[in-house]
Order: structure tokens, then sequence, then C-alpha cells
């Protein structure tokens, strides 16, 4: 693939790098000895809209609860400007996106950059971020994660009330349909595994607005299911970075059955930030091969990517799962998500495989250097294993084994998909605390409870820390995610007594977490 370039026009006045200088007049019966009050700040409220690249607005693409990333600078977004807002996490609440810290917009003009869906991490270049949507895109958090929105907006001096950004999609969707000539069949076609091999990274601009493909193709899994639709198939979809794809370049990976091969469009196509392009493919059979073809259709992405679109949920999930173990774990459905209502407590991986027990304190700080993935008591003790399950590092987690056949540990995205389905992060820790068990020294007060009305039970079985000290016990609840930070850390979350908020941390792997498994559909 060749190396190309977009540029595309998000605000022109803020990427020309026009610099907003508050003004201050003089009028009559001022007097020029007064001493002026200080500037006061106003606090950072967002009103965010999404607009095409070729203005047409549409509803429903933010949800309550939905976050943005937001960088703010005195005068113009440039490489050299200090940011004095850094990647902070704004929630849709209400109609606006507030922060849940008391961040406040300087006096001064200045630029606002934005973007959507908040990633933990977005370190800039400059004014570039590198973006990468997820190669296996299956899971409906990791595909609506790929749906990589951008925004910028002047900030006058004094600003008073919201700020209004629009926000442009800087990647491309492919929508994949199947018709077949009479061999294979539908039924055939609706069975067989279908990748895309495509750029997936893209350098996003806030200053200029270019879009900046990787020429890095990688194999994708689309999410979705293949479905009946009359005398079609359809129901896959994937994000992907723009790019411009040969004629002659393979793209489509199709197997059925025994037969596997890979096809290219057969026509140079240009994949646009915020475009979507429906590939309308006929197989047909020519002995000893399939013959593919390939019609596509371009035209403007205005529709969301929520869970409810994107994933076939079975109601019929049962009410309890089982380990390997034989422990058994009530199940909750949380929006289309199915939740484990119980920590983890299996000392076995699902293959049958040992986990190891680690109780003494000095090999558990030492684990940063032999890694042993391992499993310890709830404040040292087995008789609390019973209500509150193991306590695992993260060497455990990262084996992809400790959950039951179907279920995995979800990652970062799918926990904060569930932080935003019960409300976001402000309200959600009450909705997912249980109610009764929370205690601060030893006294369980009724306000420290929550009301566990999602059903998740959250239970406060502490923590053990990087040093191998247990932390916590009654009074905090953590859990594991699957996503690494680096090659040392690894995100969670957490909730406490006093607070109905829910926190996302990055501790050291080697410190101990509870688990939870997840799961979407049979």
């Amino acid at each position: 693939m060749k190396r190309y370039s977009y540029h595309l026009q998000l605000l022109a006045l803020a990427w020309a790098g026009v610099l907003l200088v508050g003004a201050t007049a003089c009028g009559d019966g001022d007097d020029p000895n007064e001493t002026p009050e200080p500037p006061a700040t106003q606090p950072i409220l967002i009103d965010g809209k999404f607009s095409s690249w070729n203005s047409t607005s549409a509803d429903g693409i933010f949800d309550d609860g939905a976050a943005i990333g937001l960088f703010a600078v005195e005068g113009a977004f440039t490489a050299d400007a200090p940011r004095y807002i850094n990647n902070a996490r704004l929630t849709l609440k209400e109609g606006l996106f507030r922060s849940a810290a008391s961040l406040m917009l300087k006096p001064s003009a200045g630029t606002l950059a934005a973007y959507t869906p908040h990633a933990d991490r977005m370190p800039l270049a400059g004014t570039t971020a590198t973006v990468t949507a997820a190669a296996d895109q299956s899971a409906a958090a990791d595909f609506a994660a790929a749906d990589f929105m951008a925004a910028t907006a002047l900030v006058p001096a004094d600003q008073q009330g919201a700020v209004q950004m629009t926000f442009h999609r800087m990647f491309s969707r492919i929508d994949l349909s199947f018709t077949t000539a009479g061999e294979p069949t539908l039924d055939e076609l609706a069975d067989a595994k279908v990748t895309l091999t495509l750029d997936l990274s893209a350098d996003v601009d806030f200053a200029t607005g270019s879009v900046t493909g990787s020429s890095n193709p990688q194999t994708t899994t689309p999410n979705g299911t293949l479905v009946p639709d009359g005398s079609t198939i359809k129901g896959l979809s994937a994000i992907v970075a723009p790019q411009r794809i040969a004629a002659d370049e393979a793209v489509l990976n199709l197997k059925v059955g025994t037969f596997e091969a890979s096809y290219p469009l057969g026509k140079e196509l240009t994949l646009k930030a915020g475009m979507q392009y429906d590939f309308a493919i006929t197989v047909g059979q020519a002995v000893p091969d399939i013959t593919v073809t390939v019609d596509v259709t371009e035209h403007e992405w205005t529709e969301g990517t929520s869970v409810e679109e994107t994933v076939e949920v079975d109601d019929n999930m049962p009410k309890s799962i089982t380990d390997i173990e034989g422990n058994s774990y009530p199940v909750v459905k949380i929006g289309t998500q199915y939740w484990m209502a119980a920590n983890l407590a299996t000392t076995r991986y699902n293959d049958g495989t040992p986990i190891t027990r680690m109780d003494d304190a000095e090999m558990w700080t030492n684990n940063g250097t032999t890694r042993t993935d391992a499993y310890c008591y709830p404040n040292g003790e087995s008789a609390n294993v019973e209500r509150y399950g193991l306590i695992y590092n993260y060497y455990a987690v990262a084996t992809n084994k400790l959950c039951p056949e179907g279920w995995h540990v979800p990652t970062i995205d799918e926990i904060r998909m569930t932080i935003e389905l019960l409300g976001g992060e402000d309200i959600a820790g009450d909705r997912m605390k249980s109610d009764s068990g929370w205690k601060y020294k030893g006294e369980e007060n009724p306000a420290y409870q929550g009301t566990n009305s999602s059903g998740f039970n959250g239970l406060p079985a502490g923590s053990r820390e990087d040093n191998g000290a247990y932390w916590q016990f009654e009074s905090y609840g953590y859990w594991w995610s699957s996503s690494a930070v680096g090659a040392s850390q690894a995100n969670g979350f957490y909730l406490y007594y006093n607070r109905p908020t829910v926190y996302v941390t990055s501790p050291q792997q080697r410190t101990g977490y509870s688990v939870r498994c997840i799961r979407y559909r049979n």
C-alpha cells in the first residue's frame, strides 16, 4: 500500500494557527485608577455534536455516559504549546460533556482539541496522535472503540457557558454482504470465516486535520454475524484506517469448508475518513476454486456503533456458570453483556493446569522479575474465599485461561462500556456495589453500601499490593481487566466504601486483584 495523507478541515481558523486575543476597551466613565478584578476561570463544559465531512449532522451518536478526551492550550494548538489540560476524561451527562474533577478554562483565549472514545493513554507527538483500531473487532467494545472521532474549537477570552465542538470521524467503515451464484450455498457461506487485510493505524494531527495511514496491513476480524436477508447474507462490519487499495491487492480473505483464498477488489479504491463502504460480494464456484467479485458503494457514515446495533445476543444465557473445579457463579445481564455476579475462585486454569498459590510476601514482592502467575486468599485468609473469591496477579489473567470456556476477562474498553451503560463513572459505582458488606474501620454503615441495582454485586475483597501487603479488605474492591499498559502495568478498576464512583487504575502486574468474567452470547 502507498503512504498517503488526507487533509480534513476540522476548524480552519484553529488549524491555520490564528490566535484570538481578548480585547479590553475603556468606555466613558471608566476609572483608569481603578484596580481591575482578576479574571475568573470558567468550568469546562463541552456541547459535543457530530457532523460528517459533508456537514450532515446526526443524532444519537453520543449516548449518556459516552466519554471524550480533552486537551487545552492557550493560544493556537501548536507542537510547542504547553497543554494545561492533558487528556482529561469528560463524560456525557444531561446533554453536556463534564469532568469528574473541577477542570477550569483559563481566562485567556485558547484552543481545545478533543477526541472520542476516551483512552487512558493518548500520547501526542507534538500535535499528532497515532490511533490504531483493534485487529479483532468481534467484541462489541473493540468495534466501538475503533470509531475514532476528533474535534477542535477556538475559545475566546473569558468564555462563558459550554464550548461547542463538532466531532468528525477519522476512520472508515466497511460493511460486508454476500450473494451466491449457486455454489457454495448461502448456508455454507454463513459458516464461512471472513477476514480483511487492511491498514488499521493512522496518525491524526489535531493541528492540521491530516490523517496519514501506516502502510502496514493487518488481518482484521470483523464484528457481527452473517445472517440471512432475502437472497443475501450480511451482518459483518469493520472499522479501518483511511487508505488507498490497489486493484490487485488481496484484501478479502475467505475460508469456506476446507477451501481458503484471498481476493483483490479488482479496481483501485480510496477509503476516506468518515465514509462507509458497502462491499457487495458475489461468490461463485469455478471448480476447483471459488470465484469472487466485489461491488463497492460509498456513502456517508452517519450511524452509530452502539453495542445494541452490532452485537447479537442470545437471551437464553444460563442463570449460572460453572468453572473447571465445579464452583458456580450467578450470571447477570448488563446491557448486552453477561457478567459473572461473583468473583472468580478457581485454583486451576480451564485446561486443568494448577495455578500457583503464593502466600509469601517476599516472593510476591519479587515476582516482578520471575512473573509467576499466581493467586492468594483475600486478606491472606482461606475463610474469605467463599464470599470474596480469590485474588490473582495479572500474570494469571494474561494466560487467557482463567475463565470458563467461552468466557473471558473483560478488556478495559468492555469495562468502560459497562460503566457507561450504568450511567457513567460518577454514579455507576453505587449501582455496582453490593448492598451490604462495605465497612470502614470495621463499621458497616448503611451510607457505605451500594444499591446493587445492576446485579453486579461488587464486594470489597481488597487487593494485594505489589509489596506483598494486603490492602483495604472490606473497604475497597478491585478487579482486573485483560488490558496491559506497557510491559509492567495493566488496567483495572475499583470501588470503595464512601463513594458512588468507579475508578480506573493501572497497577503493577504483580499486584493482586479480583477477577470477573464476561461474554456476549452462547
